[in-house]
């Protein structure tokens, strides 16, 4: 009996001292396999503690890849404490009251690829509004003639119809024939002083008249909306020497093509995370419902080098939203003794039609070495400034609407251009400013949304780059003289102008005709 109750108290020794050294080892291999299998991505996790009375866990050093970007977390948490039932944990129904995060940070840099082999998919491409390099000055040329053209024809087409649609309208009141035709009535009922017969051909006429002063106020109306149209093709300039007078769409989108780089991998990260939530299966790969109830929470926004410490509150969050019947909320602040306001909010409801809406405020912040352009040709960072920046994404169904507006104030720019003309006009166009704003538009299909880039600093380099646009002939050596404007410009401008004329001798036929039934009806 002793002897079995020696090798007895061995293998319950034996059975503690295997779940004191292996029971963090085996939860720390089964948290990373199952979370990286839900996620499609790899989960790692640097420690992990359990305490059995009373029964909790903390995470460690926790890294959670974003499957679109595998070099990049989606956030990232320097640990996470939880309580736990083990009997929720058999029943595989996990109801946490509540749970800790320290260290939240988003968006943050990999080591290595979170990738996992067959399992991870490629992000989706989202519509690019902006160009990716910086415009050729040769380019822009071509594009200006043919941006003329392509607006004068649109022009011509546009007041054809027009002046079609009016010239049948006209014919709606009475031709001469019909004119002189009335005019011989009311000399034969004037000469047998047929007062009844005068008093309807009067009402008659009056209708006419009528019709004609509404004709005429119409196409006034219209007249004044062409009139723009019809000043665009006079002030062409009389050659292809380039201008500002018709500046490309290039040109006009210089802080798509100048910032697109830096900002359109993170604005764009946001719907790929919100596409990925939207697909998630109400959490079908996890082995277990899950549902934390409340989050206390703290972290940094990384803004630069200078980080936006905050402390906040994450209400229902569960991947199995139709399974509990809840909503997730958030709201944030930013930490007491910093020179800047922050706060932010925001509730998720994917139990019927997906529905995001979330916003957030931050003032007075101190940007400090925040990059706007990596752009080979033209690097732009902002080396301090006062920030103010605000944000609202809405999301209904698969339609979303993010919107970013910021403004920089005191700001202080540091520029560098490459050798390129184009690139050291814009650079010289950049320099000594000290307050823009910056604002980001993302709208459509949450799967291929649009973006938007835009900027008070466009009007400068758009300017600078014209500018550049309109020196290039002179300053370019052996070059023959600007040629006459293309036949087909002139054609075109030819055909506006008749179609001037037109519009013109309609107008005065309108009125001639209101004036000839007028005086057959007299004062």
């Amino acid at each position: 009996m002793k002897r079995i109750l020696s090798i007895l108290l061995i293998i319950v020794v034996l059975l503690c001292a295997a779940y004191f050294f292996l029971i963090d080892r085996l939860l720390k291999t089964a948290i990373e396999t199952q979370g990286s299998n839900a996620l499609t991505a790899k989960l790692d996790v640097a420690d992990v503690t359990f305490h059995l009375f009373p029964t909790s866990i903390r995470l460690e050093g926790v890294q959670i890849t974003n499957p679109q970007q595998p070099l990049r977390n989606v956030v990232e948490m320097r640990a996470l404490t939880a309580p736990l039932n083990i009997g929720a944990i058999i029943d595989r129904k996990i109801d946490i009251p509540n749970m800790e995060i320290n260290g939240l940070r988003f968006n943050t840099a990999r080591a290595q690829s979170g990738a996992i082999a067959n399992l991870t998919r490629a992000a989706a491409t989202a519509a690019d509004n902006s160009a990716a390099t910086l415009p050729d000055i040769n380019q822009l040329a071509r594009q200006q003639s043919q941006t003329q053209q392509d607006e004068l024809e649109k022009t011509r087409l546009d007041l054809t119809a027009i002046l079609n649609r009016w010239q049948q309208q006209l014919q709606q009141l009475p031709d001469d024939n019909q004119i002189e035709a009335y005019r011989q009535r009311a000399f034969v009922l004037q000469s047998s002083n047929n007062a009844a017969g005068l008093a309807a051909l009067r009402q008659e006429l009056n209708n006419q008249i009528g019709s004609a002063r509404k004709l005429f106020d119409e196409f006034t109306v219209d007249m004044q909306r062409t009139r723009e149209q019809f000043g665009y093709a006079r002030t062409l300039p009389q050659n292809n020497s380039t201008t500002a007078s018709a500046t490309p769409q290039a040109i006009n989108n210089m802080t798509g093509a100048l910032l697109g780089e830096q900002f359109k991998p993170l604005l764009l990260s946001i719907t790929q995370q919100i596409n990925q939530l939207l697909n998630a299966e109400n959490g079908r790969a996890l082995p277990a419902a899950l549902l934390i109830r409340n989050i206390a929470l703290d972290g940094q926004l990384d803004l630069g080098t200078q980080p936006l410490l905050f402390t906040g509150a994450l209400d229902n969050l569960t991947p199995q939203p139709k399974l509990w019947n809840v909503a997730t909320s958030f709201t944030l602040a930013g930490v007491a003794g910093q020179p800047s306001q922050f706060s932010a909010r925001g509730a998720i409801d994917l139990r019927k039609t997906a529905s995001v809406d979330m916003r957030f405020d931050l003032r007075q912040f101190p940007l400090q070495e925040f990059p706007l352009s990596k752009n080979p040709q033209l690097t732009v960072v902002v080396e301090h400034a006062q920030a103010d920046i605000q944000g609202l994404l809405s999301l209904t169904g698969n339609q979303i609407d993010i919107n970013l507006l910021s403004h920089f104030q005191q700001a202080a720019l540091k520029v560098a251009g490459s050798g390129d003309a184009s690139a050291q006009a814009l650079a010289n166009a950049l320099r000594g400013v000290s307050d823009f704003d910056l604002n980001a538009q993302i709208s459509g299909d949450v799967q291929r949304p649009a973006m938007k880039l835009d900027s008070s600093l466009s009007q400068r380099l758009a300017a600078a780059l014209s500018q550049q646009l309109a020196n290039q002939q002179p300053r370019t050596p052996n070059r023959a003289p600007p040629a006459a404007m293309s036949p087909e410009l002139q054609q075109q401008i030819a055909g506006i102008q008749q179609l001037s004329s037109d519009f013109d001798n309609l107008l005065r036929q309108i009125m001639a005709k209101q004036a000839a039934l007028q005086s057959i009806v007299g004062p």
